[in-house]
């Protein structure tokens, strides 16, 4: 999403890759060039479909209910949502789909992928699942909840058929639906490391195919979109991951150089690590020696060189960007403290407000990755190359700062419909930096995140156990 919510009349894909849209219906050509699914410009929200036999992306390729056993649709007409009227004679698996796709995929999530002449019974199964169970979690309605969870365990099943077959294990159904799934597991599952399965699986199957099959722009968007996904599974398990290859960070943007965006070059520099903190990992496990001493030093070496590169992005960014963000005076929701005369005063004066959703993810994210490595670097500090205990220190507080700061517009993003994954990460990140030292800031992230967990800023989110408290520096 690029502009100022509101102000242009533009498709999500056009306002998404920053170019002019000319705003032809139902479609412009600038998303029919590049073989997108266009929405059409942002006067129109919805597509609406005339009878069952309707051609439409996303067809069904669950089994009937009767056979599923899942509970039938209320026979009165559905109600207004949102001021959209749904009309009772559109097939109910076309709302959904499209409802989900305006109300819960705004912003960086806005590009569909449409594809011809092939296979997507897979990919439209589970897509389907997770728009169905979404819109019957936002109508509170637990025969919608329980049709979507019982079409997913349907989609999972085929999804595990065709891992076993040879035929299908480098389809792009199959890559697209893992994606789905991952999703689904990361908007709706209650089990915790669910996405992070399916994260890892995709990458399976993406290491299997290698990255000249992800240069055709269905296959490189597909890329783009989980990567940050990618990242975040491989740190939860410490583990690296392919992202962090050279050939993987070049070879899929071979015919699409221009998509090689601020994001993505940022992604580069975050995929390498996971594999830091795998090798940690690693040495820790090993006695103390000079040789174990030497490849910490190394390294330290590595993530020294990582904060280089993240400081020429930042530079860049700020060059190119820089009237992209601004401040704005605090809400009344910031926390606050207590002077020396007894009045509340805010922990920040002013707030972030951004050009778009897609310009707040690059600046959290970078600030995150830095913290990241700043603390891994703090945890060798006895190996020497790091920075200073103070340096680390100050370098801390302004990247949380900054995350903070901008947590007001993407929370409000969030609720418009933005997905809260690209949040999560950063805000765990703040929290190490700035929200254990200051109680009044920690407290406020968690109840960020236990809002995001129980739907209040975002619709769903498996994030429990994201705030254990490392040991404190120092």
């Amino acid at each position: 999403m690029v502009g100022v919510g509101g102000r242009s009349k533009a498709c999500e894909n056009c306002r998404r890759r920053r170019i002019k849209c000319d705003l032809t219906q139902p479609a412009c050509r600038r998303c029919i060039k590049a073989n997108l699914q266009c929405g059409g410009s942002r006067s129109i929200t919805f597509v609406r479909y005339e009878g069952k036999n309707s051609k439409h992306e996303f067809g069904t390729a669950l089994a009937p209910l009767e056979k599923t056993q899942s509970p039938s649709f209320p026979k009165s007409p559905l109600e207004s949502l949102s001021g959209f009227m749904i009309n009772p004679s559109i097939p109910h698996d076309e709302v959904f789909v499209n409802y989900a796709r305006v109300h819960f995929f705004r912003g960086p999530d806005a590009e569909f992928i449409v594809t011809t002449g092939i296979d997507r019974s897979l990919a439209s199964g589970s897509f389907l699942a997770l728009a169905t169970t979404l819109f019957g979690a936002e109508r509170k309605d637990g025969a919608l909840i329980q049709r979507g969870l019982q079409s997913y365990g349907f989609s999972l099943e085929k999804l595990n058929q065709a891992l076993g077959d040879p035929s299908r294990q480098h389809s792009f159904d199959l890559l697209e639906a893992v994606m789905n799934m991952a999703m689904f597991e990361y908007l709706v599952s209650e089990r915790e490391r669910g996405w992070v399965n399916h994260a890892r699986g995709l990458e399976r199957l993406m290491e299997l195919r290698g990255p000249e099959s992800f240069m055709s722009l269905p296959e490189l968007m597909i890329l783009e979109r989980v990567r940050p996904s990618n990242i975040f599974a491989a740190l939860v398990l410490q583990q690296p991951t392919i992202l962090a290859r050279p050939e993987w960070k070049s070879i899929p943007w071979t015919l699409y150089p221009d998509r090689k965006t601020a994001m993505q070059d940022l992604m580069d520099i975050f995929a390498e690590c996971p594999g830091l903190v795998a090798a940690k990992r690693q040495l820790e496990s090993e006695p103390i020696g000079d040789q174990t001493a030497s490849q910490y030093q190394d390294l330290a070496i590595r993530a020294q060189c990582l904060l280089d590169e993240l400081e020429q992005f930042q530079q860049s960014w700020d060059s190119t960007y820089s009237t992209s963000c601004w401040e704005i005076p605090s809400p009344a929701t910031m926390p606050s403290f207590l002077d020396s005369k007894g009045e509340t005063i805010p922990i920040f004066s002013t707030v972030l407000h951004y050009e778009s959703l897609y310009h707040a993810n690059v600046v959290t994210l970078s600030c995150a990755a830095r913290i990241l490595i700043l603390l891994f670097s703090h945890d060798l500090s006895c190996f020497g190359s790091t920075p200073s205990e103070e340096q680390i220190s100050c370098r801390l507080v302004a990247a949380g700062n900054v995350i903070c700061r901008g947590l007001d517009y993407q929370l409000e993003e969030v609720r418009k419909g933005a997905n809260s994954y690209l949040l999560i990460f950063p805000l765990k990140m703040a929290f190490e930096a700035v929200g254990q030292d200051n109680p009044a800031i920690g407290i406020w992230l968690k109840r960020i995140l236990d809002q995001i967990s129980s739907g209040v800023a975002g619709k769903w989110g498996a994030v429990a156990s994201l705030l254990q408290s490392r040991p404190r520096r120092g």
